[in-house]
């Protein structure tokens, strides 16, 4: 996956990248890939950088005021789509001195995009800012706290991180302690920590940089999914930036579970029914339990007043009035109460017992790692549920009708769907009758 995609770059934005583990190496990736879209990118810095290793059609530009920089860059596009601006080379340490953040603002008017490197990290894969720092822009319309994945396990010393009696401060690990993926989340998320000058209104997209193996990634979600329950984190990346690029963008989902039906080729409330001691609704939600979920929805309609006896305080519970006319209607008042934040819906049905919080957790990292919209389980070639579905296709799901829930914008955008296998046939079986129940659950009740 691009950087810029899992950025969702427009034209116009300001990124900044502050903290430690690669920020010099993920600006001028980012600008690159914007280039070879046809895009002007102008990358600079409010401290020092090293002189970038300049490609063909790149150009380094030093100005010591900024009428004299648009100057010189404006004529410079006619040859270049990237240009590095700096106020002066320091031949002594090899490092480029950088602009005034209040340069930010003008250099957008000549620029399709503008990325600033806002602090320093003595190469570092960790830090937490001194007072003095960062200095971001005001003009930032996404902020990229970056953090290298070698810190963990690592002593919280100045041989791993940059500052470190800044991190025992913020997070109250000792100096010496090692440092763990909880430290690690806190750094990142905290206002003076990586949120630190954090322009109101930017968007906050965390970036854990350096993971090439599976224990690295396995670390690497742990991180993103406590940074994602920081109400300003809209997205967390994870990939290697001098490698493949982002593996996976983590971002906001709804679960949304379907319990609405009148359960009538059943004769009686399956919602209800016992599965290992306990309501088949109840064991369904705790599929959900710790998963990377922005919030959790549950839409009743036939005997909602007994179900929701069965609902865990930490849903919200809607109640589809019109729950006879199909599934259609439950999507809808589903969609209805999920956040702006979040950026895609997994239905999930409430006659899945044996649905397990590891068939959800595969669905959900398929769809961070993926740029299709619609994720669907496979189980040795059969498709089941639950199925997620991205944001964008949200206005079709509202247009929809009837019983044919989302099978029919499946079948109509089979080219943004992603089949997903999982480990199991739990995603194949539902609950629908009183031997579907006897085959997969035990005797009925009343046997």
């Amino acid at each position: 996956m691009q950087l810029c995609q899992a950025l969702n770059i427009h034209r116009g934005d300001v990124v900044s990248f502050v903290g430690g583990g690669g920020k010099t190496t993920a600006m001028f990736r980012l600008a690159r890939e914007l280039v070879d879209q046809g895009w002007r990118v102008i990358c600079t810095t409010t401290t020092l950088i090293a002189p970038p290793e300049l490609r063909p059609r790149e150009q380094l530009i030093l100005a010591t005021h900024v009428s004299r920089a648009l100057h010189q860059i404006e004529p410079s596009w006619l040859h270049s789509g990237l240009v590095t601006l700096a106020a002066e080379l320091l031949p002594d340490q090899n490092k480029l001195r950088g602009v005034p953040p209040a340069w930010i603002q003008a250099l957008t008017g000549i620029a399709d995009a503008v990325l600033v490197e806002a602090d320093g990290a003595k190469m570092k894969p960790f830090k937490a800012p001194a007072a003095h720092e960062p200095v971001v822009p005001e003009c930032t319309s996404a902020l990229v706290p970056v953090v290298g994945i070698d810190i963990l396990g690592g002593s919280l010393s100045a041989e791993t991180t940059h500052r470190p009696e800044r991190v025992s401060a913020l997070t109250g690990l000792p100096l010496g302690a090692t440092i763990t993926p909880d430290v690690v989340a806190q750094t990142v998320s905290h206002p003076q920590g990586g949120l630190k000058g954090l322009p109101p209104g930017a968007r906050v997209i965390p970036l854990i940089n350096k993971v090439a193996t599976q224990a690295e990634l396995r670390a690497a979600r742990d991180i993103a999914s406590m940074l994602l329950r920081q109400a300003p984190v809209q997205r967390v990346l994870i990939g290697s930036l001098a490698g493949h690029g982002v593996a996976e963008c983590w971002r906001h989902v709804s679960a949304i579970v379907l319990a609405a039906g009148g359960s009538r080729r059943m004769g009686t409330a399956k919602q209800l029914l016992p599965v290992d001691g306990k309501p088949m609704i109840e064991r369904v939600l705790q599929a959900t339990a710790g998963l990377p979920i922005r919030e959790e929805i549950v839409v009743l309609g036939s005997d909602a007043a007994q179900i929701v006896h069965c609902i865990p305080a930490r849903y919200q519970v809607v109640v589809n009035t019109n729950w006879h006319s199909g599934i259609s209607s439950s999507l809808q008042a589903g969609l209805a109460r999920v956040s702006a934040e979040a950026e895609a819906a997994l239905f999930i049905l409430a006659d899945q017992p044996l649905l397990t919080s590891s068939t959800l957790e595969t669905i959900l990292y398929a769809y961070f790692g993926t740029q299709l919209g619609i994720v669907v389980p496979r189980f040795r070639g059969q498709r089941g549920n639950p199925v997620l579905f991205d944001r964008r296709f949200f206005h079709l799901l509202d247009s929809m009708r009837g019983d044919s829930g989302g099978r029919e914008l499946i079948q109509k955008m089979r080219e943004q769907v992603l089949p997903v296998e999982v480990a199991s046939a739990e995603a194949l079986v539902d609950i629908d009758t009183e031997d579907d129940y006897r085959q997969h659950i035990g005797s009925f009740p009343g046997d």
